[in-house]
């Protein structure tokens, strides 16, 4: 069942930086009616495949949420050269005394 949440977070995550919240609702709904009818399936009672379910649409919407951050994150900080380009830049004007803490 652990494999089932990390796989959900995963999924969460991949959403919340490439899709919309249309996106994850329709996921959400797959693996609730996913869960549930694979449940009895693998020896779990119809309670327990319930919560199992439940509880992975839980930590899918927290991996879209947590994709949504990241996505923020890399928009408001710029591309990858860029974040490299201001992390060497302040290392240097550090080293050079130029840049100093207040």
């Amino acid at each position: 069942m652990l494999w089932w949440y990390v796989s959900a977070a995963g999924l969460g995550l991949m959403f919340g930086l490439r899709f919309r919240v249309p996106a994850v609702i329709a996921a959400s709904a797959v693996l609730v009616v996913t869960g549930v009818a694979a449940g009895p399936l693998l020896g779990w009672s119809l309670g327990s495949a319930l919560v199992a379910a439940f509880g992975a649409a839980f930590v899918l919407q927290c991996g879209y949420f947590a994709g949504l951050l990241l996505m923020c994150a890399f928009t408001r900080i710029g591309s990858w050269s860029d974040i490299g380009e201001r992390l060497i830049y302040s290392y240097r004007a550090r080293a050079r005394g130029g840049l100093t803490r207040p």
